[in-house]
């Protein structure tokens, strides 16, 4: 008798580690998901703020182009990119012409204003669906963690009332 209780222990144990390790890797995928979100909900706010600036009638270029900049440079993943816009941005602002604005010498700004709005609701759209896409995925991971935790509970809770049981068996013989 003593060493089937043993061995409920035992099961017991090791069910309790796996709630606790399952809990664990939750948490790390709700913080993945916390800071995901953060990113994305500023990235919408930047183009949003962009995309306003531009539909202004009469939108300041230099306004515009540190709004814009802001926007994009949210959604840069990579160091390369990110500072090949901040190079073109630190140009414009110091009165230079960079190679990468040569359509700005061909037209007008304000004729390219309706484009750079379109592509950045397109940008905000991607955003958005990606926003969309992390949130289902977080919601899928927290129901089947709390599937998992239900299930360990139960196995837990059935193990304890075995043990108990067998412990009362045990003092009464």
């Amino acid at each position: 008798l003593r060493s089937e209780v043993d061995e409920t222990v035992a099961e017991l144990t090791g069910t309790e580690n796996d709630l606790t390790g399952a809990k664990a890797i939750r948490a790390k995928e709700h913080e993945s998901f916390k800071q995901a979100e953060s990113t994305l909900v500023s990235s919408l706010d930047e183009l949003t703020r962009a995309i306003e600036v531009l539909q202004n009638p009469n939108p300041s270029f230099v306004q515009a182009t540190k709004t814009v900049q802001k926007a994009l440079e949210k959604l840069m993943m990579t160091p390369q990119q990110s500072a090949s816009v901040e190079d073109f941005f630190q140009q414009t602002a110091q009165g230079a012409q960079p190679a990468a604005a040569s359509f700005l010498q061909q037209v007008p700004y304000k004729s390219r204003t309706g484009e750079l709005v379109i592509t950045l609701q397109q940008l905000k759209d991607e955003t958005t669906a990606k926003r969309q896409a992390k949130t289902k995925e977080e919601s899928d991971l927290q129901h089947a963690f709390d599937l998992l935790k239900q299930s360990l509970q139960t196995e837990i809770d059935s193990d304890t009332k075995t043990m108990n049981g067998k412990k009362i068996g045990r003092a009464s013989c």
